[in-house]
């Protein structure tokens, strides 16, 4: 009766394993959406001494591929709002 063994090749399950776990976090951060609406709520804020005087009072943020478009209603120095859009663009 004759005997088979396997020769595993460990060399070749580490590289493979290596390469697996390099496309695990491109895989994971594919799937991020910053999108959202967001507003200010000053009990659960950290205020410096002079009072939220021109933070944003909401955000809107859009996100289309790498694209993020912010647009910020906040206080000017007359007391009327303001609305800022901007683009970030990675």
């Amino acid at each position: 009766m004759k005997t088979t063994f396997i020769k595993t090749n460990w060399n070749l399950i580490f590289k493979l394993a290596f390469i697996i776990m390099m496309f695990i976090p491109a895989a994971l951060t594919g799937q991020v959406n910053f999108s959202g609406n967001w507003t200010f709520n000053e009990s659960k804020s950290t205020i410096n001494a002079d009072g939220p005087r021109f933070e944003a009072k909401s955000l809107i943020v859009k996100q289309q591929g790498n694209d993020l478009i912010i647009e910020r209603t906040q206080p000017s120095f007359d007391g009327n709002e303001v609305k800022l859009k901007g683009t970030s663009i990675n």
